[in-house]
C-alpha cells in the first residue's frame, strides 16, 4: 500500500481485545468489518444436521484474517466466528475495507 493510503486508513484501524468465548460474527448476519488476528485464535463454525451441532470449519491464528470474503460480496456470513481463547484482532470497519478495495489493486488482489 502507498504511504498516502496507509496514512488515510490508519486512524480507523483498531486493536480490539476479545475474551475467550466472545462471538465476533454470527451466521446469517452481515459482518461489520475485517479482522486480522494478532494473537490468540478465532474459530469459524457452521451448524450441521438436525441437531445443528457446530462443525469446525477453520481456525484463524496470528497473521490470518477473516471477514473480507463476505464484505466483498455484500453477503451474510456463512459462519459463526468465536474466540477460542483470549485474542486480539486488528479491526478494519467495512467502509475502510471498501475504500482499500477501490483504491489499491495490491490490497484487492490479496482478498
Amino acid at each position: 500500500l502507498s504511504d498516502y493510503l496507509c496514512r488515510s486508513v490508519a486512524p480507523y484501524l483498531k486493536i480490539v481485545s476479545h475474551e475467550a468465548g466472545q462471538v465476533l460474527g454470527r451466521r446469517g448476519e452481515m459482518l461489520n468489518g475485517w479482522h486480522m488476528v494478532i494473537n490468540g485464535h478465532v474459530t469459524s463454525t457452521i451448524p450441521f444436521g438436525v441437531s445443528e451441532e457446530s462443525v469446525l470449519m477453520n481456525v484463524y491464528g496470528p497473521n490470518t484474517w477473516f471477514g473480507g470474503e463476505f464484505l466483498t460480496d455484500e453477503a451474510e456470513s456463512d459462519f459463526d466466528y468465536t474466540c477460542s481463547q483470549s485474542s486480539e484482532t486488528l479491526f478494519m470497519p467495512k467502509a475502510i475495507f471498501e475504500k482499500l478495495l477501490k483504491e489499491s489493486t495490491a490490497f484487492a488482489s490479496t482478498v
